[in-house]
């Protein structure tokens, strides 16, 4: 944790303007925009796979695939273990509760 505040405070102003919406779940996405009720879907209009979010962004885009393999090495979340953690993820919770709130 520590070394992530010490990379933190390296950012200039606007990687840390994104960082700070990663990282709060606000980021002016796909999935949030739906959630907010300014858009109609949200699938993410890049590769239109699956939800436009930071966890698809940074973990399963696509277009990012090189750029993973590169710093990583490997997958960062592999396909078997992804569908076991996400049924339990709070993160995966929360936007759930969050959608079925605003649907009422």
């Amino acid at each position: 944790m520590k070394k992530l505040s010490k990379d933190l405070r390296k950012l200039d102003n606007c990687q840390s303007r994104i960082a700070t919406q990663i990282l709060t779940r606000h980021a002016n996405l796909q999935r949030q925009r739906y959630i907010m009720k300014m858009e109609d879907t949200p699938i993410c209009p890049k590769c239109m796979e699956e939800e436009e979010t930071a966890i698809h962004l940074l973990t399963r885009w696509p277009a990012f695939a090189k750029l993973r393999w590169e710093i990583l090495g490997k997958e960062i979340i592999n396909e078997n273990r992804r569908a076991k953690s996400l049924k339990n993820c709070h993160i995966c919770n929360e936007d759930k509760k969050m959608e079925k709130k605003n649907s009422n």
